[in-house]
């Protein structure tokens, strides 16, 4: 029997993962379902991520509403499931509308309900919080309450003594987990108490004109009363709010966008004082000793304010101010009344003592060689070894060999350094191949004369024909072309004599992501044979949490290369468009918004071409070895000639102002990852120089380019233009005084940096 974990919002995912991590540790049968009740990227997708956190096996989908409709929807599409899953204990946690819909079609059913974070309230029935809160209370199996207080509140409502369990809160283990990895963004130039940390969302503070108003001149009133910069990651719901008032920020707040939970909780523990409507936020500060203002007149964590961590202000300017002044002289010597880290390992023990037929995934583990440790192979010969198979890494690159033995990575990627200090000592890095009973082959695949070259896989493939025996299994991730498991491997098996299992399992991953993708994304798994099939699909469901999906060997070959293909169409589509409309005149950001209104249009945004080892090349794969694909050659041809289209532009806008000379900002062939690998920007800046102008480039996260890269100053002293040809978010805090450029080669207005442009301006430069 299994356990249902069901979440809705950012602090659902952030306080849940715990109890995920602890689940997994355990081996415990769990599935996700996800209301979506938080759905943009910066609010729910990237937690999932930061915590290492599997994808949901459901999601609802229900986006915003009226509180009615959110909560009604929900119950509407989660019954279904729990028909068809019947788990033993529904976990819920917090007072949101998908914990009131969740608690509710769970109780119905018949199914256990747990409750994390029980027994809060800050009896002011005008948050429907609290009356999420006490339903869900009254409905519940089990009640983990956070300090006795709660204990003592839901005894005296009623709530059964023995339902009741005293457990601390699980955002301490969240924090206490998270911390050592946690440091503090560098693109914000901030230094250890050195600022004030801002976060509003709840409706009391930014719903109505009044309460905005009221908001506004108390924070821009802290702003210009303290020498501290106000950092304010803006809520999306804040965000819309202040965009259709007439009010603005006083010149000291500066507004970014939601973080990551990582970098959130290093901006957290770094800060000097907390002013916050969040209530989980209170019992983070507490925890971290960094004391707090909350800008409201009740809170359900009175704890905070008893053990001096915390003080209620209200939104009047002068109480706000006092309050600061208060909490900035108190000594942070208070201790945390929310636990020690421990509260999942209590809230499992307590669902296992009393719920026996919880039972344990059954896992078998293997002796599984990685050849080649590239991108793709180490983060997967690491999550092999992280679900407690016996790994080998294997590379013919005794440098990199090396690196990793003595604990040190050859490349950057988000997740890695902790996936690598979890997993290191339950693998083995070795230039020499260990005979094994699975093998993974990642090496690469370059393109050459338009065709895919095989020869690192056939001799990968060769080396383990030379150690495996009859029966074992050889997967190959790298991409190769349709045909080759059936008309390159098996021969080659056949002609060594050697009966092994060959499968295809290609890698969907993107640098930036790799990790989160490849334990989390759906995986096609193809044999050549059902056995070879059987045996794949079994190891793979070892460590992905998304869907394993068998089929055969070169219709997972043809899949993947067909996915890029139809992406880098639709690419061809946008940047074809957006020629035509620069010859009408016309904007084709504006024509692509419009058309995009269609229900079922959604056109890609046009941009300075296609980069990286997929997109770029895995079409010409799909085509090799047939007649036809005219439509998809000229795809190729449209996007390969982009980086030309864009240089001529540039070289328009310098000849027009008397410009010599350009500044490139980013060389990376995507935002944010150090992979220059197939990127337009080389054929740029080459086209530029072929055009007679001094072009220089910077780029603070790229490898391997084939140009020199300069420091950011040197780009400044340098330009008479600056082209942003890949959005780096650490360029949002650069000071640029020079011109600017888009990627579509728009020119525009002087700013004085780029964090000040407009947002309008900020979309036109992502386009």
């Amino acid at each position: 029997m299994s356990v249902a974990i069901v979440v809705g919002t950012r602090p659902e995912i952030i306080k849940v993962a715990p109890l995920v991590w602890e689940l997994e540790k355990r081996n415990l049968d769990f599935f996700i379902v996800h209301s979506n009740q938080h759905y943009s990227p910066e609010m729910d997708a990237v937690f999932f991520e930061d915590l290492n956190l599997p994808a949901p096996k459901y999601n609802l989908h229900v986006g915003s509403g009226s509180h009615g409709n959110q909560t009604g929807n929900i119950l509407i599409k989660i019954e279904p499931i729990f028909e068809k899953e019947m788990p033993k204990a529904v976990l819920v946690q917090g007072d949101t509308n998908t914990v009131l819909a969740a608690g509710m079609a769970a109780s119905k059913l018949g199914i256990l309900v747990g409750h994390v974070e029980a027994g809060l309230r800050s009896y002011d029935r005008t948050m429907p919080e609290e009356t999420n809160r006490v339903i869900v209370d009254h409905l519940s199996d089990f009640l983990f309450a956070v300090t006795d207080k709660q204990h003592q509140i839901l005894l005296s409502e009623g709530v059964e003594k023995e339902k009741i369990h005293t457990v601390g809160n699980t955002v301490i283990d969240t924090l206490y987990q998270m911390r050592e990895y946690a440091e503090l963004p560098l693109d914000l130039q901030l230094a250890k108490d050195e600022y004030v940390l801002l976060t509003a969302h709840r409706a009391s503070n930014v719903d109505s004109e009044a309460s905005l108003m009221s908001f506004m001149e108390a924070i821009n009133s802290i702003a210009s009363r303290f020498e501290m910069p106000v950092l304010f990651p803006i809520h999306p719901r804040t965000a819309k709010m202040v965009e259709n008032s007439p009010h603005s920020f006083h010149k000291n707040i500066r507004v970014i966008p939601p973080q990551s939970y990582k970098a959130f909780s290093a901006i957290l523990a770094n800060a000097r004082l907390v002013v916050t409507d969040s209530g989980g936020l209170q019992e983070e500060a507490c925890a971290l000793q960094v004391p707090c203002v909350t800008i409201r007149e009740n809170t359900e964590r009175p704890e905070t304010i008893e053990v001096g961590a915390n003080i209620l202000a209200g939104i009047d300017p002068e109480k706000v101010i006092d309050a600061c002044e208060l909490m900035l002289n108190r000594a942070r010597d208070w201790s945390c009344p929310f636990g020690d880290g421990t509260t999942a390992r209590k809230i499992i023990d307590i669902l296992q003592k009393n719920i026996p037929e919880l039972h344990s995934k059954s896992k078998d583990k293997h002796a599984v060689t990685v050849v080649g440790l590239g991108y793709m192979g180490l983060p997967m010969a690491l999550l092999l070894a992280e679900a407690g198979h016996d790994v080998s890494g294997f590379d013919i690159s005794k440098k990199k060999i090396d690196m990793l033995v003595d604990g040190n990575l050859p490349f950057d990627e988000p997740g890695l350094p902790e996936l690598f200090a979890k997993a290191r000592n339950s693998i083995e890095f070795s230039t020499n191949l260990r005979k094994s009973d699975s093998y993974l082959i990642s090496v690469p695949t370059p393109i050459k004369d338009r065709k895919c070259d095989l020869s690192y896989v056939e001799r990968a493939f060769e080396a383990v024909l030379e150690v495996c025996d009859t029966g074992d299994l050889v997967v190959v991730e790298s991409t190769i072309r349709p045909g080759t498991c059936r008309d390159v491997l098996q021969p080659l098996a056949d002609k060594k004599n050697k009966q092994v299992l060959i499968a295809h399992c290609p890698e969907r991953a993107i640098p930036g992501s790799t990790i989160h993708e490849l334990k989390h994304n759906a995986r096609l798994v193809g044999g050549l044979c059902a056995d070879s099939t059987k045996a794949a699909v079994n190891l793979y469901s070892s460590f992905v949490e998304g869907e394993v999906v068998p089929c055969e060997a070169t219709t997972a070959e043809l899949a993947k290369v067909a996915e890029n293909t139809f992406r880098d169409i639709n690419i061809a589509f946008a940047n074809q468009l957006d020629a035509i409309t620069e010859d009408l005149g016309v904007s084709s950001l504006d024509v692509i918004k419009l058309a995009n209104l269609h229900p079922r249009v959604s056109i890609l945004q046009p941009g300075i071409g296609v980069g990286g080892h997929c997109i770029a090349i895995d079409p010409w794969f799909l085509i090799e070895q047939q007649e036809e694909g005219s439509l998809i050659e000229e795809a190729r041809v449209v996007n390969d000639a982009r980086p030309g289209v864009i240089a001529q532009r540039l070289a328009k806008v310098c000849n027009e102002n008397g410009y010599k000379r350009v500044g490139i900002l980013g060389v990376a062939y995507k935002p944010n990852v150090d992979d220059t690998r197939e990127t337009p920007v080389l054929h740029i800046a080459d086209e530029l120089e072929r055009l007679g102008l001094e072009v220089v480039c910077h780029d603070p996260l790229a490898v391997n380019f084939d140009r020199e890269l300069v420091d950011f100053q040197a780009i400044e002293d340098f330009a008479d233009l600056i082209f942003v040809a890949v959005e780096h978010d650490v360029f949002s805090d650069y000071r640029i005084s020079k011109p600017l450029v888009n990627k579509l080669g728009k020119p525009l207005i002087q700013f004085s940096s780029y964090h000040s442009l407009p947002e309008t301006l900020k979309k036109s430069l992502r386009a």
